[in-house]
């Protein structure tokens, strides 16, 4: 059971969604996702790694308002409305890493029966994880959780 399972209901019946941030350590990024989007609007949910808290929430919540909208966003497709000067895109995660990343969204859907897209933003420079030309730093904090 979810410590803040009364919370995150409340959320998702408000906005549509409720977000979890754990906070970075030595062992891996930051990671901020999304439970609920799926269920109510029967789009992806969403997880953002290595950001700040208000900067993941900002996407997050972002991503969630236009898919109620009516907008989509498709995996390895490109958008510039998310961050000023950069472009952004999603990978599918591989449901492998649902456990170890996500355990609260599997307790909301009761199992991985969700699908979840990581947003892939880029470094300073404009790189993108799987470009020679991103740094190892950079690379550290968008983990490798999709498959091509």
């Amino acid at each position: 059971m979810y410590e803040h399972a009364d919370k995150a209901h409340k959320d998702i019946e408000k906005n549509g969604c409720h977000i979890i941030y754990i906070p970075a350590n030595d062992a891996q990024p930051s990671v901020a996702y999304s439970i609920g989007i799926a269920k109510t609007t029967k789009h992806h949910d969403i997880v953002v790694t290595g950001l700040d808290k208000d900067t993941a929430h900002f996407l997050i919540n972002e991503y969630n308002y236009r898919i109620r909208d009516g907008e989509s966003f498709d995996v390895d497709q490109y958008y510039d409305e998310f961050l000023q000067d950069a472009k952004i895109t999603f990978k599918a995660i591989a449901k492998e890493y649902y456990e170890s990343l996500c355990p609260q969204a599997q307790w909301f859907y009761e199992g991985d029966n969700f699908t979840m897209l990581h947003l892939i933003w880029p470094d300073e420079n404009g790189a993108l994880p799987w470009e020679k030309k991103a740094s190892k730093s950079y690379r550290w904090l968008m983990p490798r959780l999709y498959q091509n």
